[in-house]
C-alpha cells in the first residue's frame, strides 16, 4: 500500500525495480521469485539483517556488493529493495533508514549496473 505523502517517491522506487529487472532479467516479476540457493552465503547475510531491522547496514552491504555487478547481486538487492519500498516510514525508521535513502539506494544500483552493461 502506497502511503500518501510517498506517493511519488515510492513510485519512482518501484519504476526502478521493474526496469532494472526487466533489463536484466526479461521480466519485471523476476525479482519475486528469488531462488534461496543464489549466493546463500550471502543470502543468509542479507535475510540476518533483515531480521535485526539493521536496514542501513544492509544497504550498504548490498552497494558493496554490487560492485561486482553479478547478476545474482543485482536480483537479491532488487529483492529487498522492492520489500523496503513495501515498508511503511516507521518501519524503515525503525532500522535507521527512510523512503529517500532507499531512493538514492536503487538510483545508485542503476548508475552500477548501467555503467557496467551499456
Amino acid at each position: 500500500m502506497i502511503r500518501n505523502q510517498d506517493d511519488w517517491l515510492t513510485g519512482q522506487i518501484d519504476t526502478i525495480i521493474k526496469l532494472l529487472a526487466q533489463l536484466y532479467f526479461q521480466d519485471s516479476k523476476a525479482i519475486a521469485c528469488l531462488d534461496e540457493s543464489e549466493k546463500r552465503n550471502l543470502y543468509q547475510e542479507v535475510m540476518a539483517l533483515m531480521e535485526k531491522q539493521a536496514y542501513q547496514q544492509l544497504n550498504q552491504l548490498l552497494l558493496e556488493k554490487a560492485e561486482t555487478r553479478s547478476k545474482e547481486t543485482l536480483k537479491l538487492a532488487l529483492h529487498i529493495y522492492d520489500r523496503f519500498n513495501r515498508l511503511s516510514d516507521e518501519e524503515l525508521e525503525k532500522g535507521a533508514f527512510s523512503h529517500n535513502r532507499l531512493y538514492g539506494a536503487v538510483q545508485e544500483l542503476e548508475k552500477i549496473y548501467t555503467n557496467f552493461f551499456f
